[in-house]
């Protein structure tokens, strides 16, 4: 046959392939910058920005929610003092994400602790505290935990956009932290609607064409637990500033370790890839909401507001299973049949 297969083609010209794939994303549809618009009608918002899969902030999404004015720390305490809530906590900010340690890098999941929302509030900023606490146990935390902010924002989703996506939203999610707390490189099989109520969030974005240059792998998931023990010798954890790192042995998780803001990590041999990616970075402020398409990667960090916090409110729709997905599926085939998705020891 004439046709060669992937297997029989040299590397370096499927890294040509991609690098044209790229090149050719960027000349036809990713932007240089995140456009700000207003509010569209739902079939242009649609034909714009989610059927071309392109991430774009409406400044005036949601000026009705009644969260912009009301959310000070002095109301949420008030209306959620004794409620209790999910606070996920890390001894460096970084929850799901590869992290470095003593038997090699593993992708760790923060600690979970219950607790109300007012020894959330007192122990948020508190120099006592263990850890950097972050509200932000996601799958839906919004609709299970905070019930008693239901009028102050869109709980059946906003209306335009149901109407754009054709749905309602999947997963509404309460986020709360301050700027020690970051959000690894990753993507979601979801169409994203952000809002911010307080402070910034600042959003380094790549297109899902770039998925070659990620550098994505295997690792061995483990999770963070509070030490209680400090004598213990369980072979399956290692200790860091206060929390051990326990492994969840048997599980692999497929993460991005590249940091965009640090992407060799003190070796500029590690990534060489990473530098042929094309960031789009956004600033999103209070009252403006970002629509983030699926299949995009994104690395998330924040700014307070004059009170030490930072809020968002985020939207999950079920992204539409159609020929974008199938074209990403193959090019991620294409990916891990040249760059096996090993795991690191």
């Amino acid at each position: 046959s004439s046709i060669l297969s992937v297997v029989e083609m040299e590397v370096a010209d499927v890294e040509v392939c991609f690098f044209s794939l790229s090149e050719e994303a960027k000349d036809l549809y990713v932007p240089t910058e995140v456009a700000r618009i207003s509010v569209q009608s739902p079939l242009v918002f649609y034909r714009d920005y989610v059927a071309r899969n392109i991430p774009v902030i409406i400044t005036d999404a949601v000026p009705h929610w009644k969260a912009f004015k009301r959310w000070s720390n002095e109301y949420l305490a008030n209306v959620l003092g004794d409620v209790p809530v999910t606070v996920d906590i890390t001894p460096n900010g970084y929850g799901d994400a590869v992290t470095p340690t003593p038997k090699g890098p593993r992708f760790i999941t923060p600690a979970e602790k219950q607790m109300t929302f007012a020894q959330f509030l007192k122990q948020f900023k508190s120099p006592d505290f263990n850890g950097i606490p972050y509200i932000q146990h996601q799958n839906g935390n919004f609709t299970s935990e905070f019930h008693a902010l239901y009028q102050d924002i869109d709980i059946d989703g906003i209306d335009w956009m149901n109407q754009a996506l054709g749905a309602k939203p999947d997963v509404i999610n309460f986020w709360m932290g301050d700027h020690r707390s970051i959000t690894s490189l990753h993507k979601d099989h979801y169409e994203n609607l952000y809002v911010v109520v307080a402070g910034e969030k600042h959003f380094t974005l790549f297109p899902p064409t770039d998925l070659f240059y990620m550098h994505q792998a295997l690792y061995h998931k483990a999770h963070y637990c509070e030490t209680e023990s400090p004598g213990d010798d369980d072979t399956n954890k290692t200790s860091t500033k206060g929390f051990d790192i326990i492994d969840d042995e048997g599980v692999t998780v497929p993460w991005i370790p590249v940091d965009p803001d640090q992407p060799h990590g003190g070796d500029a041999t590690r990534y060489p890839l990473f530098s042929k990616a094309t960031a789009v970075r956004c600033v999103l402020r209070k009252g403006e909401m970002l629509y983030l398409p699926s299949l995009w990667f994104h690395h998330v960090k924040q700014r307070e507001d004059k009170h030490g916090r930072c809020i968002a409110i985020n939207y999950w729709y079920d992204m539409q299973f159609d020929v974008k997905y199938a074209y990403f599926k193959y090019i991620e085939s294409i990916t891990e049949k040249l760059r096996p998705l090993t795991t690191p020891v």
